[in-house]
């Protein structure tokens, strides 16, 4: 009794902000009462910041979910990803989320070609490789490095699955079921200072990337982990 039911949509299809392939890009003194999925999301881009940004349900309508899905959202991305003085509250999920992406290996089709898979249907048409990037493997149960090699072209099969063709045979030890990621996209440096994240359905921050992370000044009211 009292209590109040959100009803939320199944899927994730309407973000706020879509960033793709953008670089240099800063977004300030903005404010997102609500969106169908991630509030801001931005993948394979180049220095990405978000200054004095917020996302709250708006005062007095009574709502109480802002996003359905996260605040901020960074897939592949290089360069600097900062958020500074931001205020995250009242999302469906995390404050922010720093990750990249990986692919399996459904099928070898050569020495110098391979097939991979999406795991994850959220992943499915990402533009993870592309002609001159460096595809990088990784054991499927481990995670320990198999090496790598270069890309020189990248056919679409469907949603789901990639050709992708290399510049080099493939290194020994290489089977259905490695995991490949992007070399080159893994590291972006994050800073994330001044922030306020509280109020939200699940956890603060995700750090997922390999470069130099700061956090610092910020406060954390949520109900999961930090």
């Amino acid at each position: 009794m009292g209590n109040v039911m959100y009803f939320g949509p199944d899927h994730r299809r309407v973000p706020g902000v879509f960033l793709n392939g953008c670089s240099d890009v800063t977004i300030a003194d903005v404010t997102i009462h609500h969106s169908g999925g991630m509030a801001a999301i931005a993948q394979k881009c180049e220095s990405v910041a978000f200054s004095d940004y917020r996302v709250l349900a708006k005062p007095g309508t009574g709502r109480i979910v802002s996003a359905t899905a996260d605040a901020t959202h960074f897939v592949n991305c290089t360069g600097k990803i900062r958020l500074d003085r931001c205020r995250m509250e009242s999302q469906m999920d995390d404050a922010t989320n720093i990750h990249g992406n990986y692919a399996t290996i459904d099928r070898i089709a050569g020495p110098r070609c391979i097939e991979l898979r999406f795991m994850h249907s959220q992943h499915a048409g990402f533009p993870l490789l592309a002609a001159g990037d460096s595809a990088a493997f990784s054991d499927g149960r481990t995670l320990h490095p198999l090496g790598g090699a270069a890309v020189c072209a990248v056919n679409v099969i469907n949603r789901d699955l990639l050709a992708v063709h290399l510049a080099d045979d493939l290194p020994p030890g290489i089977v259905p079921g490695t995991l490949v990621h992007n070399a080159g996209q893994t590291a972006p440096e994050v800073e994330i200072t001044d922030c306020v994240f509280t109020g939200n359905r699940a956890r603060g921050i995700l750090l997922g990337s390999a470069g130099k992370t700061r956090v610092a000044g910020n406060i954390f009211h949520n109900p999961g982990a930090a």
